[in-house]
């Protein structure tokens, strides 16, 4: 909790930056299961960065603990689409395919 106050608290030091501190933040929150808390601020980053894979991944992982596999499954496809290599969004699409019973890609 302490984490998440200094990191909520966290002057602006340009827009690399504060994507940095947004995921730390968003990570603070899932960490300590403020799954709710960190899908809001998931959403509010996205509007921003929203070419930003590893958000999309960390979107995905709080909607797959939300139960929002299909929500989930879109996520971790935008992760992809926006970086091909991402190895782990690969696994977690694929468990979140396996989970809701969709084909396999």
């Amino acid at each position: 909790d302490k984490l998440i106050e200094l990191l909520s608290n966290t002057s602006v030091k340009g827009q690399q930056q504060d994507l940095e501190d947004t995921l730390l933040l968003i990570r603070a929150y899932a960490d300590t299961g403020k799954f709710q808390p960190a899908k809001t601020l998931c959403e509010e980053a996205l509007i921003k960065y929203d070419r930003s894979a590893i958000l999309h991944y960390l979107y995905g992982m709080i909607l797959e603990e939300l139960k929002m596999g299909d929500r989930a499954i879109s996520e971790y496809r935008n992760c992809l689409t926006i970086d091909a290599n991402f190895v782990l969004a690969h696994y977690q699409l694929g468990n979140a395919l396996l989970k809701n019973s969709q084909p396999l890609e």
